[in-house]
Parts: structure tokens; C-alpha cells; sequence
């Protein structure tokens, strides 16, 4: 589908020089003056003698210039049937085609007469300076040059075409230019029978790649070669190369648009809030445990009195969503070509930028800001001094921050971030006070959104200090109310506000600013009215919208990432962070701790969903620095529990086993098993029950659950151990803990993927003890499955099994790994299989 307006126009412009001729059809023709003489394109033709006389003479041809341009402009994009375009020819589009050429000919000076004399006399009569350039003399007699210095030289014309394209919709721009350019050296051209020079010092021009031999045998050339062969010259002739311009060009730049480039920040810090949280949270533990100058929490004292945890957790935080934007923004401009993205981030503007967030994140983070800079949830239910004096902190730290590593004028910087202070300050009071009125009943749904549009367009008009602010701010505002409610109370949604209002603005036609101040007034309607009445809470659909992102997650990303996001939001409800919100309001201290509550069961089931080896390294991850043994220690000791061989004797199995206890989610998702009686096996542990029990009752867990009668149509010797065939080759092998003793592996191919399935080369012993080579590598099952939950994964496979559209035979196990079976022959009785990739 095309939707185009074009227009075409064509220029044609020519600059001509008139010609003068002076003509003698009996006589000769003198000129003579006392000073300067210039001829420039001119004919003179005498039946007798020419002379030209003068103290300093200038001959020249005159330049004949002529341009032509052509522009073609086209409006609207070209979409297929399912909306797709090419880049720059979308929403918005505009396409601009030009043919640009310029040719330079020479209007010849000509001298035409019996004998041809040119006499530079100078000031005194002494000689003075004789130019002639493109210039052609014609004479059956004498041509007299007399000057004290005479100059023959060279003059250009050149000849350009370019073609120009330029290309640009919302998101993109992209820009090209083609040409040509090449220049012409011309000379003078002599048709003498005699050439007679009388100078002190001739001067005379020869283009760079020109052959003065092959010069001289051209046409009215020969004027070279008597310069060369006279002996009253000898010594006197300087020939001065002269360089021709020639150039080609062929370039072509694209990349987002200002508008295209925030709308992917938007996106970016959307979706990498989780990312992003969870390594400042990190961080900021790391340094709290670190020991020095230990607070009650476990952080210690910066200068200003801010938390050097909080400073570091911020800053980290703000880096990592700035290092995202950025590499974002630099992947999509140079089209995935990553060596062009990385050369970007390393230019001096892209480190300055991320050294910049990454400092003042640390300082709102030690503020209770926000470290990205959007608004803090809760923000404007402070007194309005309160929040105007941390908003103007924050503003002079931002400005002191930007001249030191940006340079720049601080009493401008000074300037903006006290206005942006007051103006963050004024809308944050402003949605609060909107919602309040909403929770009381005063304004219901319509004039609620009518109440934070209003207040948009003021902030926003005031933000642009005009009144395109107007619009971006009062739509920002009111859509991003409705994204939060839609969105619910999530972790990220003021992440998510902040993105939706962004692009509803940019729909509408806003540019970059526009775009920044929708943005900002829909994460601030988000923040202090949706997320900043913790009454909401108390609803049981909303209760539920939480929840659901625990029990519908799949996979470990996906299962991470919710984890991740769900402590995020129990950060922001600490105790210390709830008595700054609630004050000494108990019924907002209620309902904040109960939003903690049901957040911390949506990471708890999140976390009960992490396969084996993600839950795995999450202990591990946790225990650096923490634990009194070494990685590899508790790794091992990991790896026992898992396979049931846990030993009582061993500290190190006891201290895993009993700190995983302290966190059910995460005890069964190490064990591979559901929270079957909701508090991850403790009760199973009352007394001191040996670590090789615990692995026990784990396997008759699953050989309980496990269909004998399935399994027994499988052969599982050949999947878990494999074994030497009837022509002596070896065979089957997919799990390894199963192998010990009669299969290994000699090498590792490829590393476990999410579902933890690796590969490798394997070797199978024979009935001699010898090792057989396996002919080709063995998919395994992750490492951390015993045989009991290799039996019972592989009947959940067998019985939803069905054939594909190839003849291959696909099950699924429960934890979510396909196994491709190979039904029975006449002399294999059973279903055999491999785990796939």
C-alpha cells in the first residue's frame, strides 16, 4: 500500500560571458595603457599588426559556468499488507532525491593579426608583469612577449555531477550522496611561425601528469619546446607543476532519529529494570557485608552521611540501564554490525554519558531517588518542603556532577537543575493530591485522567518554557495513569508507564523533547497516585495480577527475571522505607507490608521454578563471601545433595543442607522438586536426618510418581549407561551420574543449554574392560538428575509422545526438555532415546 504526495522541480541556471571584439579589417590594433591592461575573453582580429602595451598586463580566457538541478519529494511510507517497511520509509516519511551539475567551459581570449606584440613596461618603464592564461594567439608572422617576469599559465574548468538521497520516518534517517568531479588543466595555445621572448624570468604552468615532449606536439603547442631549445632563456624558465582535482565519492550514513533513538531508551530501560535492579541490589549487599564501619543494616557511612551501600547499589543500577540504552541505541544504529556499536561506546561523548549516570544514580540513590531519574513511588506524599528540598539537592548534585565531566557553564546547569527541581516537585504533589482525591471519591475514572492531563500540560508547558510542552505533558500524564492501572503493581511500572506515555506522544508527532516530557508526566502520574495508595492493595484482583506473574512464569529467564523484579518492589518496601512513606499512618504501614508480603510469594514461586542448575548457582552466587568454605567446596557438596549422596559425616554438606533449609523456594528448586508441603521439606527434616536420607526421600519421591508400566517399555540400560552392541560398537549413554564404572565422557562439546542439556564424546567399556569409542556424540541429561527423576522425566516424555511431520518421534518431560524416541525393531524390544538440544 502506497500513500505518497510528491512533488518535482527542476533548476537550470547559466552564467555567460558576453563577448567584446575589437576588429581592424585594413589596419593594426593598438592597446595601451599606463597602468594595469586586463583582457578576459576577448577578440581582437587586425589585417596588420596587434599590440598590446601596459605597465602590467593580465590576459585571460573568460569562464562560461552553466548548473543544473533537479530535486524530487516524496511524503508518506510504503507498507505491506502486514504493516512492514523498509527502514526510513514508515510512519512519517519523507524522501528527498537531488541531481546536482555544474560544467565550467572557457570563453577563449583571442589575438589574431600579422604579428602579435604584448609589451609589459612596468612602473619605470623597467619591465613589469605579464600574464596570459587561456589564451590563443594566431599569427603568420612574430610573437613578441617582452615583460620582466612572465607568467604562461594554466586555467581550469570542471565538470560535477552528484546524485543526493535522503531518507527519514519517525524512527529512522539515513542519507547518501554519489558524484564526480574532474577537473581540466587548459593552456595557451601559440599558432606562431616565430616566437621571440624577451624576459628576465619566465614562470610558465604544465599539469602534474602532463609530458612536456608530449605537450609540445600538440596544436598550437609548440611554444614549449622553443622555450626549452632558446639560448637567451637559458636558466630563466621555471616550469611549475600544476595539480587536477579528481574525485569520486560514494557514502552513505543512517540511524535513529532523535524521536527513535527515545523511544529506544524508553524500551530499553522498560525491559531491562529487572536486569538492572537485581545487579545494584547485588552491589549494594556486596558493600554492606564488606566490614567496614558496620551499621545496624550492615552498610557504612559515606561522605554526606549517605550509605555507601545505597550510593554503590544506585550507582551500579543507573549504569547498567544507561550501558543498556546506549549499546541499544549504537546496536540498531550500526544495523547489528557489533564492532561498529562497540567503536561507538567507546567515543568520548558515550563514556562521558555513562560516567555521568553512573555517578549521579549513587547520589539519588543516597537521596531515596530514584537512581535512573525517574519519579521515586511515594515521592509526593512527603510534605511539600519536604520533597522540594531533596528535589533541590538533587538538582545542585546533578549540576556539579555534569560540568565536572562534561564541562560547560555550571551557573546554566545550576540553573535547569533547580528548575527541574521545583517542577518534578510541583508534579509529583500534584498526582499525589489527585489520587487522594480519587481515593475519597471526589473525582471518579473520566475526571481523574481530565485532573492529571490538566496538570500535565502546566508542568509540561513549563518544562518546554513554551506551550508545546502543553500537549506531550497532558497526554503523557493521563496515558500513563491508565498504562499503570492496566499495567498493575509491578515492580517496573513505572518503567512501563514511562515507556507508554513516550510512545503515545510520539505517535502523535512529537519530537525527542515532546517525547521526554510525555514520558516524564506519565511515570509521574504512575508513580505518585496509581503506585502511591497503598489502599489498592487490598483488592483481591489486583492481589491476584501480582501473583499470576509467579505461577504463569516459564523457564529461567523468564523465572529470573520475575524473581528479580519481585525483590526489586520488596527493596522499595523495607521497613525503613515504609515508615518514610507511611509516617505514623497504621493503616498505610498495613497495607504496605502486606504488598511486601504478597510480592514476596510471587519470588518465592518464581524461584521454586528455577531447573536444578539455575538454583543451583543462585546458592552459589549467594554464599560469595558469605560461606566459610571455598566455591569449589560448596559446589560439590551441591552436586551430592542433588544425586542423593549427601554425607552426614561431611560439614560442608551439613552447612549447605541446613542454609538451603532457610529458603524453601530455593531448597526445591535445587532439589528439582515442588513445595510439596509448602515449606520446602523442612518438615521432612525434624531431628537430625543423615544428608544420604534427605537424598532419599527425594528419589522415592519420584519413583512414586514414576508409571512402572511405561517404564518398563523403555529401555532405559541404553539411555542412561548404554552399552557395546552385537557388532561391538558402542552405544546409548545420555545421562552421566548413571555411567559410573561402565560409560564416561571423554570430552565436552557443547555446554548446557536452559534446559541444561550439554553434549559430549563419549566411551562405553566392553566385556574385556576395554573403553569402545562412541562414532558420535551423546546428548545428556543435566547432570544434576538422579536416576529416579531420570526414570520419572522420561514416562512423562513417553506418554506424550506423538509423531512429527519428519517420522521422528517427540515427547516433552516435565521440566520441559524434548526426547526424541526410536520405537522397537525385530531385535530391539524397547523404546530407546536422547534428550534434544
Amino acid at each position: 500500500m502506497q500513500n505518497r504526495a510528491s512533488g518535482t522541480g527542476i533548476d537550470v541556471r547559466t552564467d555567460t560571458a558576453a563577448p567584446s571584439t575589437i576588429t581592424s579589417s585594413q589596419g593594426g590594433v593598438l592597446l595601451q595603457g599606463g597602468g594595469v591592461v586586463q583582457l578576459q575573453g576577448v577578440q581582437v582580429a587586425a589585417a596588420k599588426d596587434i599590440a598590446i602595451e601596459g605597465g602590467e598586463i593580465y590576459i585571460t580566457a573568460a569562464t562560461n559556468r552553466s548548473e543544473v538541478s533537479g530535486e524530487q519529494r516524496q511524503r508518506g511510507g510504503d507498507f505491506g499488507p502486514l504493516g512492514l517497511h523498509d527502514l526510513g520509509h514508515g510512519l512519517g516519511a519523507k524522501a528527498n532525491d537531488t541531481l546536482d551539475s555544474e560544467t565550467t567551459r572557457l570563453a577563449r581570449t583571442t589575438l589574431s593579426g600579422a604579428n602579435v606584440s604584448i609589451t609589459a613596461t612596468g612602473p619605470e618603464g623597467k619591465g613589469g608583469d605579464l600574464h596570459i592564461a587561456g589564451t590563443t594567439v594566431n599569427t603568420p608572422g612574430t610573437l613578441s612577449l617582452s615583460a620582466e617576469t612572465l607568467y604562461l599559465d594554466t586555467q581550469s574548468t570542471v565538470a560535477t555531477l552528484e546524485t543526493g538521497s535522503q531518507r527519514k520516518d519517525f524512527a529512522w534517517q539515513q542519507q547518501g550522496s554519489r558524484g564526480t568531479s574532474d577537473e581540466t588543466t587548459n593552456y595557451n595555445q601559440f599558432n606562431a611561425a616565430a616566437l621571440a621572448v624577451n624576459a628576465n624570468r619566465v614562470q610558465a604552468g604544465v599539469g602534474a601528469r602532463d609530458s612536456l615532449e608530449q605537450l609540445a606536439r600538440q596544436p598550437g603547442m609548440g611554444w614549449i619546446e622553443q622555450l626549452n631549445n632558446d639560448p637567451n632563456l637559458s636558466g630563466k624558465v621555471d616550469w611549475v607543476k600544476v595539480e587536477e582535482a579528481h574525485r569520486n565519492w560514494d557514502y552513505k550514513q543512517q540511524g535513529l532519529t532523535p524521536e527513535g533513538a527515545a523511544i529506544v531508551t524508553l524500551v530499553v530501560n522498560y525491559f531491562t529494570f529487572g536486569a538492572a535492579s537485581a545487579a545494584g541490589t547485588a552491589a549494594s549487599e556486596a558493600v554492606a557485608t564488606s566490614g567496614v564501619l558496620a551499621l545496624g543494616e550492615g552498610g557504612f557511612v559515606a561522605a554526606g552521611g549517605l550509605t555507601a551501600s545505597s550510593v554503590v547499589g544506585g550507582a551500579v543500577t543507573a549504569g547498567v540501564t544507561a550501558l543498556a540504552s546506549q549499546a541499544s541505541v549504537a546496536l540498531v544504529n550500526n544495523r547489528g554490525d557489533i564492532a561498529g556499536a562497540l567503536d561507538d561506546l567507546g567515543s568520548s561523548a558515550s563514556v562521558k554519558n555513562l560516567l555521568t549516570a553512573i555517578v549521579t544514580g549513587g547520589v539519588l540513590a543516597g537521596l531515596n531517588l530514584d537512581p535512573t531519574g525517574l519519579p521515586t513511588v511515594g515521592g509526593g506524599a512527603q510534605p511539600f518542603m519536604t520533597q522540594l528540598g531533596q528535589n533541590l539537592t538533587a538538582g545542585a548534585a546533578r549540576a556539579v556532577i555534569k560540568t565536572a565531566i562534561n564541562g560547560g557553564s555550571f551557573e546554566q546547569n545550576l540553573k535547569e537543575g533547580l528548575k527541574n527541581a521545583l517542577l518534578d516537585t510541583v508534579a509529583a504533589q500534584g498526582a499525589n493530591a489527585i489520587g487522594k482525591l480519587t481515593a475519597n471519591g471526589t473525582l471518579d475514572g473520566f475526571t481523574n485522567k481530565v485532573a492529571h492531563a490538566i496538570a500535565g500540560c502546566v508542568v509540561g508547558a513549563a518544562r518546554a518554557s513554551s506551550a508545546s510542552g502543553c500537549a506531550p505533558g497532558a497526554l503523557g500524564a493521563a496515558i500513563g495513569e491508565i498504562a499503570a492501572e492496566t499495567y498493575g503493581r509491578q515492580a517496573d511500572t513505572v518503567q512501563f508507564a514511562a515507556m507508554v506515555s513516550g510512545i503515545a506522544v510520539a505517535v502523535t508527532g512529537g519530537d525527542a523533547s515532546q517525547i521526554n516530557i510525555g514520558s516524564q508526566a506519565g511515570s509521574n502520574a504512575a508513580a505518585n497516585n496509581y503506585l502511591a495508595h497503598p489502599e489498592q492493595i487490598r483488592d483481591p484482583k489486583m492481589q491476584q495480577r501480582i501473583l499470576a506473574a509467579g505461577e504463569g512464569c516459564k523457564g529461567p529467564s523468564s523465572c529470573e527475571g520475575v524473581a528479580a523484579q519481585a525483590q526489586a518492589q520488596i527493596d522499595l518496601l523495607s521497613d525503613s522505607k515504609i515508615a518514610a512513606m507511611c509516617s505514623s499512618n497504621t493503616a498505610c504501614v498495613a497495607d504496605r507490608e502486606l504488598e511486601r508480603s504478597i510480592y514476596a510469594r510471587t519470588r518465592d514461586e518464581a524461584i521454586s521454578k528455577f531447573d536444578p542448575n539455575t538454583a543451583a548457582a543462585k546458592f552459589l552466587d549467594e554464599q560469595a563471601g558469605k560461606s566459610p568454605y571455598r566455591p569449589d567446596e560448596l559446589s560439590a557438596a551441591v552436586t551430592r545433595m542433588q544425586n542423593g549422596r549427601s554425607d552426614e559425616g561431611n560439614p560442608v554438606d551439613q552447612y549447605v543442607r541446613d542454609t538451603l533449609a532457610g529458603s524453601p523456594p530455593l531448597f526445591a528448586a535445587v532439589l528439582g522438586v515442588s513445595l510439596i508441603d509448602g515449606d520446602g521439606g523442612k518438615s521432612a527434616r525434624k531431628g537430625p536426618t543423615p544428608g544420604q536420607r534427605m537424598g532419599d526421600s527425594i528419589n522415592a519421591y519420584y519413583a512414586k510418581r514414576t508409571d512402572q508400566a511405561v517404564l518398563e517399555q523403555i529401555d532405559i540400560e541404553h539411555i542412561a549407561q548404554g552399552h557395546i552392541n552385537r557388532v561391538g560398537r558402542a552405544v546409548g549413554f545420555h545421562h552421566e551420574p548413571s555411567g559410573e564404572g561402565v560409560a564416561r565422557v571423554n570430552s565436552y562439546t557443547k555446554p548446557p543449554d536452559a534446559n541444561g542439556v550439554y553434549e559430549g564424546t563419549v566411551q562405553v567399556q566392553n566385556a574385556l574392560g576395554q573403553w569402545v569409542d562412541k562414532s558420535r556424540s551423546s546428548t545428556f541429561f543435566p547432570q544434576s538428575w538422579s536416576e529416579a527423576r531420570l526414570n520419572y522425566e522420561l514416562t512423562i516424555a513417553f506418554n506424550n509422545k506423538a509423531i512429527e511431520p519428519n517420522g521422528q518421534w517427540i515427547g516433552r518431560t516435565y521440566s520441559g526438555i524434548k526426547v526424541q524416541f526410536v520405537p522397537p525393531t525385530a531385535s530391539i524390544t524397547q523404546w530407546r532415546g536422547w534428550p534434544l538440544r
